[in-house]
Order: structure tokens, then sequence, then C-alpha cells
């Protein structure tokens, strides 16, 4: 049954109840008779409509009434108004159905943009997300965040840490420093295999470094510098215990009790002995090929490394060294004659 129906048959039914009632009173008809008009009343409704209950109120109207014109004329405009009155509401029924549908409607138009919204803002999100990924293995792969150079730097020990504006020569003999980054200027000094120089300016291909009193270029593929040039140092070269005082006593073994080797002055230089037995308070040094131990209290130790040379430096020392081979050459010849 439509809802146009079902609020007709409420509002017809109703009033014919009271109707029915009134007629009764009116007609002095008997509830028994009252209820068996509003049962036909129902009936004729499900059958032919409306007009079925106003031809069964003229019935009752002609049966009850008979000549009273007064309470005709009220019945009959009574059970007009009242189904004129339930197609009014049944007209509000259906412009509230409508109004229903249209909110329906509404709220379904304003769901689908809340999800379409909200797959716009995921994918956003899930740009961003891409985008910064792609930034992260950037940065991977172009070089380390600066966090993680902090965290780097912590970890690296103090002597390290100081070999990180530092530079050797990764070559056999000697490394050359020009006045210029060109393979053309002039030379200015030398950089010998176990020399350390300090960075002044790096370059792509060349970097400008100060060793001794020598300041000049060298060629970047023959170097290694920072991290590299430290662990390049520690197994490459020799650790050298320096004396700080003099009469320092060399002893065979870490106790001072134990019998002397030699004494020895302050400058004067010996290999750290890796090899032997590390004591606290005591240094292993290589003495005439025998280990010797000395307290650890009056030397310094250090990698046995050099400084680069001037050309200058270069040819006075040669010249030195000559003059002294020319003078030790004379004296044995003039032995060999005496």
């Amino acid at each position: 049954m439509s809802l146009k129906k079902r609020a007709i048959e409420g509002i017809v039914v109703a009033g014919s109840l009271v109707m029915m009632s009134t007629i009764a009173q009116a007609a002095d008809l008997d509830g028994v008779q009252v209820r068996n008009a509003a049962v036909q009343a129902e009936t004729d409704f499900a059958t032919v409509g409306t007009a079925g209950v106003v031809a069964r109120l003229d019935q009752l109207e002609a049966e009850a009434f008979g000549d009273i014109e007064a309470a005709t004329a009220g019945v009959n405009q009574t059970g007009r108004l009242l189904v004129a009155t339930a197609e009014e509401a049944v007209s509000d029924t259906e412009a509230a159905e409508t109004l229903d549908a249209q909110l329906q409607q509404a709220e379904a138009t304003e769901a689908q943009q809340a999800d379409a919204e909200q797959s716009e803002t995921e994918a956003a999100q899930s740009q961003a997300d891409g985008e910064q990924t792609a930034d992260a293995e950037q940065t991977d792969a172009g070089g380390q965040p600066e966090d993680a150079q902090s965290t780097d730097a912590d970890q690296m020990s103090a002597e390290e840490q100081e070999w990180q504006n530092r530079l050797m020569a990764d070559v056999d003999d000697f490394l050359y420093i020009r006045e210029s980054g060109d393979e053309n200027a002039a030379i200015v000094g030398k950089l010998y295999k176990g020399d350390v120089a300090e960075i002044t300016e790096a370059g792509d291909t060349w970097t400008h470094v100060e060793s001794g009193n020598v300041d000049g270029y060298v060629k970047n593929s023959y170097c290694v510098t920072g991290s590299e040039a430290y662990t390049y140092a520690n197994d490459t070269f020799d650790t050298e215990v320096e004396i700080q005082t003099n009469g320092l006593r060399i002893r065979s073994s870490a106790d001072p009790d134990a019998s002397v080797l030699a004494a020895v002055s302050t400058g004067m230089t010996f290999p750290l002995d890796a090899d032997a037995e590390t004591v606290d308070g005591w240094v292993a040094i290589d003495y005439k090929g025998t280990t010797g131990y000395v307290s650890a209290e009056y030397v310094t130790t250090e990698l046995a490394l050099g400084e680069a040379v001037t050309i200058e430096e270069e040819q006075a020392a040669a010249a030195k060294a000559a003059a002294e081979a020319a003078k030790s050459a004379q004296v044995s010849s003039a032995g060999t004659v005496q």
C-alpha cells in the first residue's frame, strides 16, 4: 500500500468514526449500527477510495436523518472537508518525501566529496613521503647528513681528529710540490714518502698545502687525506719514542730494579718495540736490536714522520753531504799515505 493511500485511510477512517458518532447521536442509532457503518466505510475506501466513503456518508445521511436538512448538510460538509484534509495531508507528505530525498542526495554528494578530498590528501601525503624518501636516498648517495657526520666525528679519537686536515703522499719516493696548481708550474719543494703536510685549501685536482718551509700545490691523485691518511700512516710507518730528559736509563725489563742497558739524553729517538709486552708506566723500545724499557713519564711517542723540504734545502743538504764525503775520503787517503 502506498504512502498516499495509507495517509488517506488513516485520516478518513478516524474522521468516519467521529462522524458516525455524531450521526448516532443525531439519529438515535445504536452503537452496533455505528460500528457497522464504520467497518463498511473502511471497506468502501479500500474498494473505491474516497468516493466510496462519500457515498457511504450520503447513504447514512438519507437513512438516519431523513428530512433533517440542516444535519445532512453538516455531515456532507464534514465528509468533504475530511477528504480535502486527507488529500492536503498527503500532499504535505509527498513534499516531505521529496525533501527527504533531496537531503539524502545532498548527504550522498557530500560523502562523495569527502571521500574524494580524503583520496587527494592521501595521494599528496604519499607523494610527500616519496619525495622525502628520495631526498634521503640522495643524502645517502651524495654524502652523509650533518648529524651523521657529527656522530662520526664524536666516535673518532682525538689523534684521528687532528688528521682531518692533513695530507700524505702515497708514493714510493717523493712527490713534487709546485708553485701553482699546474703540471708546468715551477717546483718549489718535495714531499717524500713519510712526510706530512697541512691542507690550506682543497681542490678537485690540486690541493694547496704547507709543510716545513714549503708552500705550494700537490696533485690529489697521488695523495691521501684525513682518516685515510691517518690509517695509511699507522699501517706504513713505525712509531718513534723520543727521550725528554737527560740521563734516562734504559732497563732490561719493566722493573725499576732491572739491570740498566744504557743512559740516554734529551732528544734521542728510538723505534717503539710493538711486539714487546705492554706494561703500565713503561714503554718498550728497540735499543740496538734488543728490547729495552724506559719510564713512560719521561718520553713521548709519535709516528716517525717528516716534513717536506724546499729545493734549496735539498741542494744545501746534498752539498753538505758531498763535502763531508770528500773530507772523509781525504782523511782516509792521508792516513793511507802516512
